[in-house]
């Protein structure tokens, strides 16, 4: 299987993506995406797997349901949203500055 993980607002690769495959809730495999976005799971045995794909400051993706064959190649091109930082809890002072 071979896919490649790119930003989703500019299409750039994104490097060092965590890319985990489950098979019944186990964990098969652990790679990381290189310089280009690229990643590359050898060895996977024909079946229904689930690929969870991770990065500080980007929105986890999972992908379910994904069904590899024998001598076929599978390729998934999965796209990150960065995660949207959280606004500050506490109100700030220019929301008050026209009340008396």
């Amino acid at each position: 299987m071979l896919g490649m993980v790119t930003q989703a607002d500019n299409r750039k690769p994104l490097k060092d993506v965590s890319v985990t495959a489950y098979s019944n809730s186990h964990k098969e495999k652990i790679t990381l995406s290189d310089a280009n976005g690229n990643f590359n799971m050898i060895d996977l045995k024909p079946g229904i797997y689930k690929f969870v794909f991770e990065k500080d400051g980007f929105k986890r993706v999972v992908r379910e349901k994904i069904i590899l064959k024998t001598k076929e190649d599978y390729q998934m091109n999965i796209e990150m949203a960065e995660e949207e930082l959280l606004p500050d809890l506490m109100p700030s002072t220019l929301h008050f500055a026209g009340m008396s």
